[in-house]
């Protein structure tokens, strides 16, 4: 299925494309993503569908690295932060294909799970 990036993918399209996100739902919304990239709150976009995609990698991206998370509870601030941080950079460059900073993942490390 070949999904444009305009007003017209959903986000049920975007989870059934790339993939389930955690099962409470996403560590953000879009209405939180839009405020981090300051966009008003009620402000209409184009770019929903693309960032409903970036919400869905980042929030997957995060929840590999922090395996001792529990997404069936709500999402701590630096998970938050987190995904907030790498759509905002990945919306950012997304024109040169800039991936999100190394910084954010530290706010992910204390999920980790270690094995010996």
């Amino acid at each position: 299925m070949a999904l444009g990036l305009g007003a017209d993918v959903s986000a049920a399209d975007v989870i059934a494309a790339y993939g389930a996100l955690p099962t409470v739902g996403p560590i953000v919304t879009l209405a939180e993503a839009k405020l981090w990239l300051r966009f008003t709150e009620d402000e209409e976009t184009h770019e929903d569908g693309t960032i409903q995609l970036l919400i869905a990698a980042a929030t997957e991206h995060v929840l590999t690295i922090a395996e001792g998370y529990d997404p069936t509870t709500p999402a701590p601030a630096a998970l938050k932060l987190a995904v907030l941080s790498h759509v905002a950079r990945a919306f950012d460059g997304r024109e040169d294909g800039s991936d999100a900073p190394a910084g954010n993942m530290r706010l992910v490390q204390s999920f980790r799970v270690l094995g010996i």
